[in-house]
């Protein structure tokens, strides 16, 4: 409720949720934003959550998908298993005969996820690539991550973000 509060463009709280007042009373100094997000580690701001939360979250959340789904085809199985109807040992079951439809080259079913499947999608393309690339030089590694939308072949790739993290 606290991050459709901080989404949403009215002032009404959610049951459990966060209004503007309720960041002023914590002492806060600013309110939702009341718009999408504008990057995961945004979700640290959110009361009820801290940047620890929004890290450990942050490898399975997006802010760049077009579609409410989950794409079945790449998701791991927590990100499964959040999924209202699918539990972690569907979701396992449903990884392991995902992993054997796709060597097989064939599109997996997602009749096992039962009524989860309302929230899934089953789509090859990918339209948002999340790439990670480790960078070793004398010292420290580093990690690039750089998330890029697909335009065409003519105009290639966008560049939506991009992370210089400290291994």
């Amino acid at each position: 409720d606290a991050i459709v509060d901080w989404r949403d463009r009215d002032d009404r709280r959610s049951s459990d949720g966060a209004e503007a007042d309720d960041y002023r009373s914590a002492g806060l100094p600013y309110e939702p934003s009341n718009q999408p997000f504008q990057s995961i580690h945004e979700l640290s701001q959110v009361l009820g959550f801290d940047n620890e939360l929004a890290t450990a979250l942050s490898p399975y959340l997006t802010i760049y998908a077009k579609r409410p789904r989950i794409n079945a085809l790449g998701a791991e199985s927590v990100v499964l298993a959040s999924v209202p109807g699918i539990d972690s040992s569907t979701a396992e079951q449903f990884i392991e005969s995902r992993a054997e439809a796709l060597e097989n080259g064939i599109t997996p079913s997602v009749d096992s996820l039962g009524n989860g499947r309302r929230y899934i999608e089953t789509r090859l393309e990918a339209e948002v690539l999340l790439m990670d690339l480790a960078i070793r030089r004398e010292g420290a590694p580093l990690h690039l991550e750089q998330v890029v939308m697909e335009r065409d072949e003519e105009q290639g790739y966008q560049l939506l973000a991009r992370a210089v993290l400290a291994a």
